[in-house]
């Protein structure tokens, strides 16, 4: 494992300075001063009379700011200790594709705290939502400016306990539309809602109660939600249907109100006695295709991340499960869609770690990659979020996890790439907060989001050294 950039300029002049102070072995080391030819004394031919060779006569020896020696000095944006392109900060030490651009911090009570999905404004606007503390949990929904400051933020609370925000798109017309839950009196009711984009207030709310609503345990839950290209509301979630049978739910509604235009529902073969499946994310193609993910339960030790494909009418068109048979759970990420060409993101958490990118085109495979296929350094480079821009170009954010060998001391630092079609990368970076303590800050990415504005990233940001959490969130150049 690589040290930080920052420990690498010292390295190497360290050593250089050994190699320069060590004569040969088979030749004498000649002790006597002799004049270069600058005519000023000095011996070091800089012809400025300090002796140190750099040739501004104050004897520092420092040749002034350097790009790729790891240090940003006056004039640079950026110094990653290499004069790469490619990988966020250009040869000429500017911010490039996939370069980070700002920052933002707050100070949140735990890692509970947090955005579980992001969306991307035209202009470079963050919008996430999740999760805020305040007697309980309660839906947020947050909008950062380009410039990353923040221009709102919103919570809504049930009164009944513990309530959530898992998904946010935006509409053509800046309108903000997000989906979570909302604590019921006896159990959790699936919510989505339309916000005014200027100041995050709500436009209408909808509330849908499953058919157990009345049981103990009968969660109902939004994780999804899109836009379609007829403005329509695509939501998407889990309904619990009879003790040990959850369902994938889709409904489409109305943009001006949330009122439901039509309700289906997808339910795996279960193993007789459970049937537990899980909804994740959802795309919506420019033809009106619905993409969404999901988790079928299979048996007790196997768990398939499974793309459904359904027509804009709401009907099941095709399931498709990459990674289908033996022992494991799967859990799907994200899916990012753009004409025929189909992404689809899942991973297995156990030990050891795995995480898969699938492309289709027209249903059939076209490629595939592993988390081995974007590790630089460190280990479970894992995907957080997907996203599509103009050039059909995919976005991709994600964490993975670092560490100094050795040492014990390890940490979370967040990544982007930016891929073909083909597959190939066309830029990528990683960031790794420094703080200049020994234990550096940990980075838990939770969500990411890409568009032609560039990537947006969320998540907690644990001290490593005392007990401070603080929500981050970062923008990357496309």
């Amino acid at each position: 494992m690589n040290l930080p950039l920052h420990r690498l300029p010292f390295a190497l002049s360290f050593g250089a300075l050994l190699l320069a102070g060590c004569p040969s072995d088979d030749v004498p080391a000649d002790t006597t001063a002799t004049e270069t030819g600058d005519g000023d004394g000095d011996g070091d031919g800089d012809g400025d009379g300090d002796g140190d060779g750099d040739g501004d006569g104050d004897g520092d020896g420092d040749t002034g700011p350097i790009c790729g020696d790891g240090v940003v000095d006056a004039g640079e944006a950026c110094d990653d200790g290499n004069t790469d392109d490619g990988d966020g900060c250009s040869s000429t030490c500017t911010v490039s594709a996939c370069g980070l651009v700002w920052t933002a911090s707050e100070a949140v009570p735990n890692s509970n705290a947090g955005g579980f999905d992001v969306a991307l404004g035209a202009d470079g606007s963050i919008y996430a939502a999740g999760i805020t503390i305040n007697a309980d949990n309660d839906a947020w929904v947050a909008k950062w400016n380009p410039d990353g400051t923040v221009a709102w933020t919103q919570s809504f609370d049930s009164e009944f306990g513990n309530d959530a925000a898992a998904a946010i798109a935006l509409g053509a017309g800046g309108e903000v539309y997000v989906a979570g839950w909302m604590q019921g009196a006896d159990d959790d009711d699936l919510w989505y809602a339309a916000l005014d984009g200027a100041t995050g207030d709500a436009t209408w709310t909808q509330l849908v109660q499953g058919p157990m609503m009345v049981m103990e345990d009968a969660d109902d839950l939004a994780t999804g939600i899109a836009v379609d290209p007829t403005g329509g509301i695509i939501v998407v979630g889990r309904s619990r249907v009879a003790t040990g049978d959850d369902d994938v739910w889709i409904r489409k509604a109305m943009a001006d109100s949330g009122e439901e235009v039509w309700t289906t529902t997808w339910s795996g073969t279960g193993d007789g006695n459970f049937s537990t499946d899980r909804s994740g994310q959802v795309a919506v193609a420019a033809n009106g295709t619905i993409w969404v993910t999901a988790r079928e339960h299979v048996d007790f030790n196997t768990q398939e991340a499974t793309l459904l494909e359904f027509v804009g009418s709401g009907a099941l068109q095709s399931t498709t499960q990459p990674q289908a048979g033996g022992n494991q759970t799967y859990e799907p990420v994200d899916v990012a869609v753009d004409g025929d060409n189909v992404y689809f993101a899942f991973e297995k958490n156990n030990f050891p770690y795995r995480g898969w990118l699938y492309k289709f085109e027209g249903g059939t495979e076209a490629w595939v990659k592993t988390e081995q296929d974007w590790i630089v350094v460190g280990d479970e480079w894992a995907i957080r979020g997907l996203g599509i821009d103009a050039d059909g170009n995919l976005g991709i954010g994600g964490v993975f996890g670092n560490e100094e060998p050795g040492e014990g001391i390890d940490w979370g630092e967040a990544w982007v790439a930016k891929v073909d079609g083909a597959g190939d990368i066309v830029c990528r970076s990683s960031h790794m907060v420094d703080d200049g303590n020994l234990i550096p800050p940990s980075l838990t990415i939770d969500a990411a989001g890409y568009s032609s504005a560039g990537f947006g990233l969320t998540g907690i940001e644990t001290a490593g050294q005392g007990n401070a959490t603080t929500l981050w969130t970062g923008f990357f150049m496309p």
